[in-house]
Formats: structure tokens, C-alpha cells, sequence
């Protein structure tokens, strides 16, 4: 036999263990639990021949139908394929939420997967201690342990609903050392939170203003921030109105004084009212009563909207136009007169048609002239004496001077410029007359209502 022939079966044999030791050792077979199918069969012509094959182990993860390749790789055992080809939905326990990145040494604490329960406190701590029954999925979901929906539904039937911050808020941040449970019910008032907060607010000082510890009295708990507290100043019995409301709080409360802050105009505008010139408040006497004049909700002092009703001569007809220094010469308010002749002196000395000064007229003004003006009068002739504008008189003159020809003096007058009588026949048509004389005196005593 050929030497060669001989020796062709070593060389073979020291080649296959040459490439057993080049790839790490020992190779093993995983013979599953259960006989694969096919086992039994004819294994093929190497195992007849008595070639050396892998050892076969038994598969640690128990009876389980799926190639290992599905979730390892050719180079290691322990690195696994990314991503793996097995489903585990196939198994009725789908990864999902926070499954999905679980290692699965986390629920597989045995590599037989079988041996794995799917039930929720198999491998979750019942925080509750079974006080809220043994279905965690009617509160939880994969996706997260604390479902902001259903917490904020909980803390609405609880007469806390979550709103603005409080929804963003951790559960531990509230419900302190209570773990995930939060079985015990805390306090609804923001203090019981937020007092911290409260004690280091310093523009303004809560603590040394005094504020309510009802936060929620200024701030919206709808918001996000503490900021744009809307605090109701009404409430304080002083609604914010026209230039308050844009005024800076230190305006009034200086220093951070809140409490016991006056609520009168003139404590915080005694400097104003002591400053005005036009007119001059403290010298004219007026009122520290400065709403009596000035209208809060006005955006300014300016148009102040004094009522004169209140001294009681009310500004009506001219009076109302007239300027204050019209009447209130030398800004003198305190003890000016009421009556029209003090004001309009001049006029009626000046006034010639009629002559006023010179007839005697009456200075009570209002008995010939209003308000509104001074002409033309509403002087009644008729009634106070001589009818000239009703009677026989009516359209029989066209001025004063025809009965009054003496302008100095209207209580001169004449009736002889229209009825031009001879004496002599009056004086006989007069005998008997007690008290008659030929003068229009005497005709104005019989015949006044002619």
C-alpha cells in the first residue's frame, strides 16, 4: 500500500484539531430538552464514519421552540443580537412602554423563561400593600408607573384638581416620604407646601405686609410661575381706579407697609394739595376731602369736577362758563358772597337803559334778571306795576322815554305824552273827586288797570 495512503487519515485528523483549538476550544452542542425533528434519523455519512463532534449540552433556557440564533450572535453567548428576530408578543406577554427597554435578567431572574409569571407583583413591590387590589393595570400602564391622566383624575375627585405648576410637579414633590403609595391624604392649603416660599418673597414682603396665607387669594394656580400674581386690591375695601391702577405698589405702601395703610386721598397727597396753586387749596380753605373735587377714576388731577351745588349757589346759566376767578378774586373761596349785586356791582352801575343807579332800582337782581343773561330782562311791568304790555297800553309805545322822560329816575314818569288833557276840562269833569289833582300821580292811583 502507498505510504501516502496511510498516512492521508492522520493529516486529516490533526487539520480538524488544529481548527478546533483556532476557534476557541471545545464546541458544544445545545441538544435541546425535547428531540428536535428529524432526531434518530440517519445522521449522515461523518457520524457513521466516527468522526469527533461537539458535545452536546442540554439548552439552558428550558423547552423553548425558537433558534438560538433568533437572539445570539456567532461570537459570544452573552452578546446578543441588536435587534433581536424573536417576537416576544409571541409569547402573550407583548414589550411594551418601559418593558421594551428592560434587560431580560430583570423578569427572567431564571434562564428558564418558562419559569416567569406575568402578573404584575411578580416583579413589582406592592407599594400599596393590597389596599388597592390586585389589578395595578386600572391605575398603571407599561408606559409609566405614574399615569399624569389618571393621577390628575384621582386628584380632581379628591378636590384637588392638578392645574398649571401642579401638573408638572413630581408626585414626591407633595406627597413627601410617602414613596410611590401616596395613600395619605396632606393638606389642600398652598401654605402646607409653600411657606417657604412665602416667608422668602421680599418684593413685597409677605411676612412683614402681613399677607393672607391663602396664596391663592393673589395667585392663579392655573399658572405656571408665581408671577403676575393678580391680587383683587378690591378686596382690601380700596378698588384700584383710574391712576392707582397703574401705580406702583411702594407709591402708597411705602417702605413694604401694608397693613394699616390709610385709605383717605390726603395722606398720600398732602404734598399735592399743599403744591396747588391754581387755585390755592390751603388758602382758599378747601376741603382735604380731595374726592369732593377730583374724580378717582379720572387718570389724572386735572379736570376736576368740583360740584358748586354743595356750597349752595349752584353754577347754572352763565355761572356755569364763568371762570373761578371770576367770582373768586385773588383766589378767595372762603366767605365770598352769594348774592348777585356783590359780583356785578359794575354792571349795575354802569347799566343806563334804564338807568339803574339813578331810578333806584332794587339791587336784588334776580327780581328783573336770570342766570342765563342779562338781557333781556324778565322784569314784569304788568304785574308789579302799570300794564304796558297788555290792555289798552299794548303796542301803544316803542321805548321807556315815553313815559319815563327823566332817564335819571325811572319812578318819574308821565302820562300827559299820550294823553294830552286840558286841565280845565278835567278839573270839571273830576269835581267831587276826593283826592284828585291834575297829575299823573294822581291818575296812576285810579287808573292803574287800564
Amino acid at each position: 500500500m502507498n505510504p501516502e495512503t496511510l498516512l492521508r487519515p492522520t493529516r486529516v485528523m490533526a487539520l480538524l484539531i488544529l481548527l478546533v483549538a483556532a476557534l476557541g476550544g471545545a464546541t458544544y452542542l445545545v441538544r435541546p430538552s425535547a428531540a428536535r425533528p428529524g432526531a434518530g434519523k440517519d445522521a449522515g455519512p461523518a457520524l457513521r464514519a466516527g468522526t469527533p463532534t461537539a458535545t452536546p449540552v442540554e439548552n439552558p433556557h428550558g423547552e423553548l421552540k425558537t433558534e438560538c440564533e433568533a437572539c445570539h450572535t456567532a461570537r459570544s453567548w452573552k452578546i446578543m443580537r441588536k435587534p433581536m428576530a424573536f417576537d416576544h408578543a409571541s409569547t402573550g406577554f407583548p414589550l411594551i412602554g418601559r418593558h421594551r427597554n428592560a434587560a431580560c435578567r430583570d423578569c427572567h431572574a431564571s434562564l428558564v423563561f418558562a419559569q416567569v409569571a406575568s402578573s404584575c407583583a411578580d416583579c413589582h413591590t406592592d407599594v400599596h400593600r393590597g389596599s388597592k387590589g390586585l389589578n395595578c393595570q386600572d391605575c398603571h400602564s407599561p408606559q409609566r408607573w405614574s399615569e399624569r391622566a389618571q393621577s390628575a383624575d384621582e386628584h380632581a375627585r379628591a378636590g384637588f384638581p392638578l392645574r398649571g405648576g401642579h401638573a408638572l410637579v413630581e408626585c414626591a414633590r407633595c406627597h413627601v416620604g410617602e414613596g410611590e403609595s401616596h395613600q395619605a391624604r396632606i393638606s389642600a392649603a398652598c401654605v402646607s407646601c409653600h411657606s417657604a416660599d412665602y416667608a422668602a418673597t421680599t418684593s413685597p414682603n409677605h411676612q412683614a405686609a402681613g399677607y393672607s396665607t391663602r396664596c391663592e387669594s393673589c395667585h392663579d394656580p392655573a399658572r405656571t410661575t408665581w408671577g403676575g400674581a393678580g391680587f383683587d386690591h378690591a378686596l382690601t375695601g380700596f378698588p384700584l381706579v383710574g391712576a392707582h391702577r397703574l401705580a406702583a405698589c411702594q407709591s402708597c405702601h411705602a417702605g413694604g407697609r401694608f397693613r394699616g395703610t390709610p385709605r383717605d386721598c390726603y395722606s398720600c397727597h398732602q404734598g399735592d394739595y399743599a403744591g396747588t396753586t391754581n387755585p390755592n387749596h390751603p388758602s382758599a380753605g378747601f376741603s382735604t376731602t380731595c374726592e369732593s373735587c377730583h374724580d378717582p377714576s379720572r387718570p389724572s388731577w386735572a379736570g376736576a369736577g368740583f360740584n358748586h351745588s354743595l356750597t349752595g349757589f349752584a353754577l347754572a346759566g352763565a355761572h356755569a362758563l364763568a371762570t373761578c376767578a371770576s367770582c373768586h378774586a385773588g383766589g378767595r373761596y372762603r366767605g365770598t358772597p352769594r348774592d348777585c349785586y356783590s359780583c356785578h356791582q359794575a354792571d349795575y352801575d354802569r347799566t343806563q337803559i334804564p338807568n339803574h343807579l339813578a331810578s333806584g332800582f332794587s339791587t336784588q337782581c334776580v327780581t328783573c334778571h336770570s342766570t342765563t343773561a342779562w338781557s333781556p330782562s324778565s322784569w314784569d311791568h304788568d304785574s308789579q306795576f302799570f300794564r304796558i304790555n297788555t290792555g289798552k297800553h299794548r303796542g301803544k309805545w316803542s321805548n321807556c322815554t315815553i313815559c319815563h322822560p327823566n332817564s335819571a329816575s325811572f319812578a318819574d314818569f308821565t302820562c300827559f305824552n299820550c294823553h294830552a288833557h286840558d286841565q280845565i276840562k278835567m278839573d270839571d269833569k273830576h269835581q267831587n273827586r276826593p283826592g284828585y289833582r291834575y297829575d299823573s300821580q294822581a291818575c296812576y292811583s285810579c287808573h292803574r288797570q287800564v
